[in-house]
């Protein structure tokens, strides 16, 4: 510790006189001794290099300790009179932003959707009858083509395997799948915007 300020630090309390000494032997330093704030003008404050690492950061043994996060200091110990402070350090300022990784933060990322099979459509209007083929199968359902047109779902059941000349039950998630992709076909293709679901 500079000399001209042991004086000054003579007046600091005995629990105060205590942490200090206790970080100097630690390899601590003091940088500074002033009358600012937070000490009141008949008292003092004094700046350590770095932050205490010989006790816990917390209140005890007849000493306060606060936290601060500012840009004089990290910490502040002082005892019930408050009119002496042993302060610490700021903390260093955060690592630059990267300015890649903001960018690449704002790109949405691609929606990982499943892409639905490639389909074709048989309408039969005068049978009454709507056929959907996809990957070698294909299912049929009737449709009444009156005002408005309607799907009658339940008579949506099967796949009919063409080359293995053989029927397989659908499953619930795929007949719904289906009737989602015919419903839509209808409307926006084959000029059936009021194609309803019937049970």
């Amino acid at each position: 510790m500079a000399a001209d300020w042991q004086a000054e630090f003579e007046r600091f309390p005995q629990g105060l006189r205590a942490l200090v000494e206790a970080e100097l032997a630690a390899g601590n330093a003091v940088t500074e001794v002033t009358h600012d704030f937070p000490a009141p003008p008949i008292g003092a404050c004094l700046m350590l290099a770095r932050q205490v690492s010989t006790r816990p950061r917390a209140s005890g043994d007849g000493l306060d300790f606060r936290a601060r996060q500012s840009s004089l200091t990290s910490g502040e110990w002082t005892d019930a009179d408050r009119r002496f402070f042993v302060l610490e350090p700021p903390d260093p300022p955060p690592a630059e932003p990267s300015m890649d990784a903001i960018r690449a933060a704002m790109v949405p990322a691609p929606l990982q959707e499943p892409v639905p099979p490639a389909f074709l459509l048989e309408i039969d209007r005068r049978g009454e009858m709507i056929t959907y083929r996809e990957d070698g199968r294909l299912a049929t359902v009737i449709c009444t083509f009156g005002d408005p047109p309607r799907l009658i779902l339940r008579t949506l059941t099967e796949w009919w395997h063409t080359e293995e000349r053989r029927s397989v039950p659908m499953t619930a998630e795929e007949r719904e799948a289906v009737i989602g992709r015919i419903l839509d076909r209808c409307r926006w293709r084959h000029g059936l915007p009021t194609i309803a679901r019937e049970d």
